[in-house]
């Protein structure tokens, strides 16, 4: 028998480098040919935005199957290049984060923003929302190093409610298999066989998706028992996770302040527990002692009807526990906000006004969380009550409630969107949401508009674009103010939005409507527009000192401006400075000299 010829070492390792060259080769390839997503967590999004960073739009993407509702991101944008100044917030979390049924201007962290504007107007205030539909702490936890780099000063995360039913779930396979998995998934070719084999599969086995909403395509049917094994490995995901996320930002010197979770306790149990119905039965015996004003037995059987309810969207009890062992860890502090609300209306009952369905936040609950956070900020000192507040707590509360940024768009969109969920499962059995979309009637141009953006036929913005449009031509100049003041809190980056509405108010001698657009638009991106066109609204209305304090702003921006040494040299006059008003008149004329009246007026101010 003949010996089987041996090949030197370096023949197996060329044997095993060069599949690896060639599959580098073809990732390099790809890269360059821009296939694919890239998944960072936070992207520059187009040159109009080089000077921002936004939360990847397409990184959902890497989670969820292909063919499926995919949840969006919130476009909070933020200086790439943070200033001296800022105070920047993230904000970590689920659909209760992102404001769900509303638009992100009604969420908490979008309400903390304003606040902390009102509260602080000597710093830039950024608080970048990363709440998700549909995801866990396992995706928050990937995300952690990406903003630790992003030098924030403090984070705030309400999380837990989607740790069964989150994208990722509870996984059997252990942590370091489920990272490195995640990893391969940034990769272009792994990217290319993924789409090529969803394809194959969905020509051969067609998705019975259509219709199905994302909280139904999360459960899945699945059933998480009281105690079962599922139920303990999704307790100590979270709090393993929990540990890790607080952890990090911890050992970075990163502030973190957590919520404890609340939930409806007085609606229906989603599912049944296996076990005969359990939840139902408890359920029946809360209800019947609210009726009789019983609170202590109630709370104790909502509870319990909770507990066995196996459809585990409300986060378990157990996962509060876990939230407060953090109120000791170094650069971390708890609000306990379930306690905080039980108490609100002495009933120790999470009461159904609270809430708008099972879980998500009404917008005065929002508000209250808001609140919550900014209480523990001061309790911590990470910030410390500026003296430069324009207005008092009580006033600042008042501007905050009557000038919400959300509109008649949003509101039927938010009650459209809720239908849609209360009328399919979990909710109810066998409704398809394309169905119940053809049964709204909508009513004027607003619930028009809303229905075609849940139909995904426009974006939000265009939503409120084409309705400020519709408002401005009709001249009701107020709706087409709130719309405008919608788009600009949504994306206060938009500096175009600004501009737009100031020069349609001004157009339309609108002053009480361009103010507080333009305050803002002074207060976040101070600019020649900005300031010289505060000067020219304080001028019109006879507040010639105002006038001459953004006149003056506004020299920093345009020192080669005539018309504005020309206004500046009118306010002094009126207000009887006669040697200011002689130097800019005479500046103007420097400038231009045939700029019309100015060579009558300095010769005027001459002979005063």
């Amino acid at each position: 028998m003949k010996n089987k010829k041996k090949y030197p070492v370096y023949f197996y390792f060329v044997a095993l480098i060069i599949p690896i060259i060639l599959l580098g080769m073809i990732e390099v390839g790809l890269q360059f040919a821009n296939y694919g997503n890239d998944y960072s967590t936070f992207i520059k999004i187009n040159d109009q935005y080089q000077d921002f960073l936004f939360f990847n739009p397409k990184l959902p993407q890497k989670y969820f199957p292909k063919n499926q509702v995919t949840p969006s991101v919130i476009p909070d944008g933020f200086l790439e290049r943070k200033p001296e100044n800022c105070f920047r917030v993230f904000v970590l979390g689920e659909s209760s984060v992102a404001g769900f049924p509303y638009p992100p201007n009604a969420s908490f962290p979008r309400y903390l923003k304003r606040k902390l504007e009102l509260l602080h107007p000597e710093k830039f205030i950024e608080v970048i929302n990363l709440g998700v539909s549909a995801i866990n702490t396992n995706f928050i936890r990937e995300r952690i190093d990406d903003i630790i780099e992003q030098n924030p000063d403090l984070i705030l995360i309400y999380t837990g409610h989607n740790e069964y039913y989150g994208v990722t779930g509870v996984p059997e396979t252990s942590k370091i298999f489920r990272d490195f998995f995640s990893k391969i998934k940034n990769l272009r070719i792994y990217q290319l066989v993924d789409n090529v084999i969803s394809k194959v599969v969905n020509l051969v086995i067609p998705s019975d998706e259509n219709g199905k909403t994302l909280m139904a395509l999360m459960v899945r049917n699945k059933l998480v028992e009281y105690k079962s094994p599922v139920y303990r490995s999704g307790l100590r995901q979270f709090e393993n996770n929990l540990s890790e996320i607080i952890g990090k930002f911890s050992m970075a010197k990163i502030p973190v302040i957590i919520s404890t979770l609340i939930s409806n306790d007085m609606i229906s149990p989603l599912e049944n527990s296996t076990k005969k119905g359990k939840a139902e039965k408890f359920y029946k015996k809360a209800n019947l002692s609210f009726k009789q004003s019983q609170f202590d037995t109630c709370k104790y059987y909502y509870a319990l009807a909770k507990r066995f309810d196996a459809l585990r969207f409300r986060a378990p009890e157990e996962m509060n526990t876990i939230i407060k062992k953090f109120e000791n860890t170094k650069n971390a502090g708890v609000i306990d906000a379930e306690m905080f609300f039980r108490q609100l209306n002495g009933k120790e009952i999470l009461v159904k006004d609270f809430f708008v369905d099972h879980l998500h936040l009404s917008i005065q609950s929002h508000k209250i969380l808001a609140n919550l956070f900014l209480e523990r900020i001061y309790r911590m000192g990470i910030l410390t009550k500026s003296e430069r507040a324009e207005h008092s707590e009580v006033k600042i509360e008042r501007l905050l409630q009557e000038n919400i940024p959300l509109t008649k768009v949003d509101s039927s969109f938010s009650d459209y969107s809720l239908f849609i969920l209360m009328n399919t499962y979990p909710f109810t059995k066998n409704q398809n949401a394309l169905k119940l979309i053809n049964k709204i009637q909508p009513e004027g141009i607003s619930d028009l508009l809303a229905l075609d953006l849940i139909r995904g036929k426009i974006s939000w913005e265009q939503a409120h674009v084409t309705a400020a449009n519709h408002f401005y031509k009709q001249q009701n100049y107020f709706l087409f103010y709130r719309e405008m003041d919608a788009m600009i809190e949504d994306k206060p980056f938009e500096k175009e939005n600004y501009y737009n509405a100031v020069n349609l108010l001004n157009a339309a001698e609108q002053d009480y409507l361009s103010l507080p657009i333009l305050k803002k638009l002074d207060h976040r991106f101070p600019d020649g527009f900005s300031s010289k066109k505060l000067g020219d609204l304080f001028y019109r209305n006879n507040q010639h000192g105002e006038a001459i304090k953004y006149f003056n702003k506004a020299k920093d921006f345009l020192p080669n401006d005539p018309e504005l040494f020309f206004k500046i040299s009118g306010a002094y006059f009126f207000v009887k400075d006669t040697i200011n008003a002689l130097s800019n008149i005479k500046r103007c004329i420097e400038l231009k000299p045939d700029y019309p009246n100015a060579e009558k007026i300095y010769n005027m101010l001459i002979k005063k």
